[in-house]
């Protein structure tokens, strides 16, 4: 009984985490475990992931009604400090992560938040990876899951800066099929070095025309080849028909 005893202890002591650091994120961080059991991965690295509806490489998309001037002040924060990913995806409340895609199109289907909300207006953030923390791409670690396969997400284990947010892409009247403009955010710190062009998604550049200062984009609806090619991609890929993601828009992140 007393080796029995011993054996168990060895084995706890090498399995087991230390309370301190489960209760710590910082430490866990520092070990590259945000939530002190897998391996995280960078937002440099996770922002490289190609999606089928060929969204732009290299950043990240956030759909979330609310507004531009609030967000280009705050950036992203987290609700809580709960690193628990499991929790995390099954939107226990008060998660640690903040939520991105690398879809542009399934960020759409968050654009306005909450159907309840009855938010006639929303918007799409355009996030690069830089000062980001890092984070778990949630397809390597769920690849059979038909709604991760969705959306595409990287869990961000912290806040996302108001400086890493190039800007907002625009929707009106409830409709999140085609952008009614472009917001940049004049407090965007890479600009320099990673410049967004916003005609490189969603085929702008082919389709739509800038009108004037009030910044709209006239479009021809969805029938232009390019778009259609986009839109086919994603409903391959499991998007269509789950409007479900409306309604679980994590208000926090």
């Amino acid at each position: 009984m007393r080796l029995y005893t011993l054996i168990l202890a060895s084995l706890l002591g090498v399995y087991a985490v230390p309370t301190s650091e489960i209760d710590a994120y910082p430490s866990l961080a520092r070990r590259g475990k945000p939530d002190g059991r897998r391996e995280g991965i960078s937002a440099e690295q996770a922002s490289q992931e190609e999606v089928p509806d060929g969204s732009d490489v290299g950043v990240f998309f956030r759909g979330d009604s609310r507004a531009p001037e609030e967000v280009f002040r705050d950036g992203f924060r987290p609700q809580g400090a709960n690193m628990d990913l499991q929790q995390h995806l099954s939107f226990a409340g008060g998660s640690g992560y903040v939520s991105l895609s690398r879809s542009q199109a399934a960020s759409r289907l968050y654009a306005f938040g909450r159907s309840a909300d009855g938010n006639s207006a929303g918007y799409v953030y355009v996030v690069v990876p830089e000062q980001l923390p890092e984070g778990y791409y949630i397809p390597r670690l769920f690849p059979n899951d038909r709604t991760v396969r969705i959306n595409r997400e990287f869990a961000v284990a912290g806040a996302i800066p108001a400086g890493s947010i190039a800007g907002a892409y625009t929707y009106e009247n409830g409709i999140a099929d085609v952008p009614t403009g472009w917001l940049p955010n004049q407090g965007y710190a890479y600009s320099e070095h990673r410049r967004y062009d916003p005609s490189r998604d969603w085929c702008f550049g082919n389709i739509c025309n800038l009108v004037g200062n009030i910044a709209r984009w006239v479009c021809g609806g969805n029938t232009d080849p390019c778009v259609q090619r986009r839109i086919d991609a994603f409903e391959r890929d499991g998007g269509a028909g789950n409007q479900q993601g409306k309604s679980q828009q994590r208000r926090g992140e």
